[in-house]
């Protein structure tokens, strides 16, 4: 009950969008933890993947990241910015911090247990995850394991971002 209640809030905060993210089709979330990424493993094709999907119509590509990333991991996160894009920017990939800090695996509850077989964190330079167990899956978007190694090899800035995050209709959030 919680998870979807907490779903139908992600949606109507996320409803306004800008007329300059028209062209992004699909957003998604890089969440770095001090072992490695949250990524997800496709329930159809087996693949690594990290928590993302297509917009909905109104929706800000930050507010789809935040949404898909609740429906594929559970994890509810406040969108800070921009560090990638692929497909000519109709994919744009953004930092994103979880509300709470992850100690475990366990803290994944993915709402969408049709498309997500499982949420995992991985080194995506060693392909190790937080149990030291070597990860053998293809990538469903290799492109992505390159800008993910980089940027978890760079590690995250100290705490300003979650003051200076992105709101769901994709402007600068004011810390108040």
């Amino acid at each position: 009950m919680r998870e979807g209640c907490l779903l139908t809030l992600a949606l109507i905060v996320c409803a306004a969008a800008s007329a300059d993210h028209d062209r992004v089709k699909a957003a998604g979330c890089y969440i770095a933890t001090e072992r490695g990424v949250v990524m997800t493993i496709g329930r159809f094709n087996g693949e690594l993947q990290l928590p993302a999907g297509t917009r909905e119509p109104g929706e800000s590509p930050a507010c789809t990241a935040r949404r898909e990333t609740l429906e594929e991991t559970g994890l509810i996160v406040q969108v800070a910015e921009r560090v990638g894009a692929r497909k000519g920017g109709r994919f744009v990939l953004f930092r994103c911090i979880p509300e709470k800090r992850l100690d475990v695996a366990g803290d994944f509850k993915p709402l969408d247990f049709f498309e997500i077989r499982e949420v995992l964190v991985l080194n995506p330079s060693t392909l190790l995850d937080v149990d030291g167990v070597r990860i053998e899956r293809p990538w469903r978007f290799p492109q992505d394991r390159p800008l993910l190694t980089a940027l978890f090899s760079a590690g995250e800035p100290a705490a300003p971002e979650i003051r200076a995050g992105l709101d769901c209709a994709g402007g600068q959030r004011d810390a108040g």
